[in-house]
């Protein structure tokens, strides 16, 4: 019997992807000995309060926290297996240097088009694991927010500093076995 996490779901890889890349870096706020990925979805949750977990969890004093969500109302062209979606990625932190790094990290990454998209599609190949690869990425692209400066103005006052990032990429699925 198939469970959903056979499903195609392509803001799994990019999460798996981005925090692979980011905990190479000591000077972001990210661990990935401590095996906790803070990439969350958006949810009801107080994100300070999320905040505060992952500093427990993690030992780490200024960690980043990522919180994104998934925007999937784009269609390229009329061919139906060819998909667009975005995320938009707020990154927290207390740290204005781990929020900066991870910005810079995140952009180079993934802002090549193409390249980008065929070392995402390498990375996970090879990192699946017992886990289904089913999508295959074309294109990746990073847009920073236009309000960003609105998002770190309100924040700062609560001491935790935001910028929002916009992932947008196409892909395709592998598999027909969902259907």
């Amino acid at each position: 019997m198939a469970t959903v996490t056979d499903l195609p779901y392509p803001p799994k890889w990019v999460n798996k992807f981005i925090f692979q890349e980011l905990a190479k870096y000591d000077d972001i706020g990210v661990s990935a000995i401590s095996q906790l990925v803070p990439i969350f979805a958006t949810s009801p949750i107080n994100t300070e309060e999320i905040y505060k977990n992952v500093i427990q969890a993690t030992n780490i004093s200024e960690p980043l926290v990522i919180i994104y969500d998934r925007l999937i109302t784009f269609r390229p062209s009329v061919f139906y297996p060819h998909k667009r979606e975005q995320l938009i990625y707020y990154l927290y932190s207390t740290s204005l240097a781990n929020v900066n790094n991870a910005n810079i990290v995140i952009s180079q990454l993934l802002d090549r088009e193409d390249a980008s998209a065929q070392d995402m599609n390498t990375w996970c190949t090879l990192n699946k694991g017992s886990e289904n690869y089913n999508v295959y990425f074309h294109n990746t692209k990073v847009y920073q927010a236009q309000e960003a400066r609105d998002v770190l103005d309100l924040a700062s006052a609560r001491t935790i500093f935001v910028n929002k990032l916009i992932i947008e990429y196409d892909y395709h699925t592998n598999s027909t076995s969902y259907l």
